[in-house]
């Protein structure tokens, strides 16, 4: 699990690292399918041993998802697209340390 700093918090990820791998392939999830989601995990596991690491992050925080903001954030198409932009610098600086190439 890492966490991927955007502005005053962080975004949580599960990254799976694949061996020798030649790029990672990021998901983010801005609704109720997340990184928990047995889809999601099914769908990771399967791009691993092709030779990519992936990513599975959630655009919300777990506060966000809360019952209270979830009406406010769900379906936020503005709010979601600035977590993305802002979220893929955090990423980018991440993945410099592992010399790993990270394509948008």
């Amino acid at each position: 699990i890492i966490e991927i700093p955007v502005k005053e918090r962080a975004l949580a990820g599960i990254l799976a690292t694949a061996r020798d791998a030649k790029g990672v392939v990021w998901f983010a999830y801005g609704g109720a399918s997340g990184r928990f989601s047995p889809r999601n995990q099914f769908v990771s596991e399967r791009i691993n041993p092709t030779g990519f690491s992936t990513l599975l992050f959630d655009l919300l925080t777990g506060k966000e998802k809360g019952i209270e903001h979830a009406k406010r954030h769900q379906f936020d198409s503005e709010f979601l697209a600035k977590q993305l932009v802002t979220s893929t610098d955090g990423l980018r600086d991440h993945f410099k340390l592992f010399e790993v190439s990270l394509e948008c």
